[in-house]
């Protein structure tokens, strides 16, 4: 992942630099817009160790940060794994933070003044988009693509993003129309509120239905609550993305193709009349970015939409 989207460019040409301080040239195989992931091919003579990924990446995990300095030393920043949905918004929604610990930080930060106390310029840490977090074991539990605010894409999306490329040269998903956020991680307020009115206290609360979707012409609104896609209960929008990733493996293993429409089971909780229902969703598959363009965005708190 890089932050010059120029790059992205169909075989653009990128420079590689090796620990050896040599360079070499790679070249884009694929980028999937939606979770800003892309491949590369790089030649090299000698052997390289391969990562390893996590399965799994949990909320207060203890991680580390890895990064190289511009003269390659290796950078680690100790930290914590958080998801706070209401702050990554649209374009990050499926993403997880990295919480640098205050602690490691400000005797890093000693450290570099000390080390460049009289020897010039001090310099400041370059942070940069791609890097990779670990745990303890080694693992990659995610891939930093959005470098000012820590967040990143976790390893079970990008260990499903991978099994696509790998598989089927591609990295579609199905396009819902519906941006949501997990019930869980609401104010406590709105989610006690909920839970108290309605006796629901899982799932996802749409956030906004695109003008003109599948969801919106089905009657899902602004507000409403699901519960489950294709039968498989969904808490969070992390689960959510790995769901349609793994509806994508189904439709291809099937003998379908990324120009395939899908059909997508949705139970949902209708809030203006505070009724159960199963709604059927054909929809496109798709290796875009996703833009949810509605009318009406929810704004919690607001019970008297409940």
């Amino acid at each position: 992942m890089l932050k010059d989207r120029h790059l992205y460019h169909p075989g653009a040409q990128v420079t590689v630099h090796l620990l050896d301080d040599t360079t070499t040239e790679g070249r884009l195989l694929y980028h999937q817009e939606h979770y800003d992931v892309a491949f590369f091919k790089v030649a090299v003579d000698r052997r390289v160790r391969l990562t390893s990924f996590a399965d799994t990446v949990n909320i207060g995990q203890k991680a580390l940060r890895l990064g190289r300095e511009e003269n390659l030393n290796l950078r680690i920043t100790h930290g914590k794994v958080k998801l706070d949905e209401a702050e990554l918004g649209e374009r990050h929604h499926h993403n997880m933070y990295f919480y640098p610990d205050e602690k490691y930080e400000e005797e890093e930060t000693e450290e570099r003044q000390r080390k460049w106390r009289g020897k010039g310029v001090y310099i400041p840490r370059c942070e940069d988009d791609g890097e990779p977090v670990i745990d303890f074991d080694g693992k990659v539990v995610g891939i930093i693509n959005c470098s000012e605010s820590g967040s990143f894409v976790p390893s079970s999306i990008l260990n499903n993003c991978m099994y696509l490329w790998r598989n089927f040269g591609c990295i579609p998903r199905p396009h819902l129309g519906l941006q949501c956020e997990a019930l869980k991680f609401l104010d406590p307020i709105h989610a006690e509120y909920i839970w108290r009115k309605l006796n629901i206290d899982d799932g996802l609360v749409v956030k906004e239905v695109s003008i003109g979707s599948q969801a919106e012409k089905v009657g899902i609104r602004v507000g409403d609550i699901i519960e489950c896609i294709d039968g498989e209960r969904i808490s969070t929008t992390i689960e959510l993305e790995n769901k349609l990733l793994s509806i994508c493996m189904g439709t291809f293993d099937r003998g379908n193709d990324i120009n395939a429409k899908v059909d997508v089971s949705v139970r949902v909780f209708h809030t203006a009349n505070h009724v159960w229902r199963t709604k059927q969703l054909t929809v496109n598959l798709s290796d875009r970015r996703e833009v949810v363009e509605g009318g009406i965005t929810l704004c919690f708190f607001q019970p008297s939409h409940i």
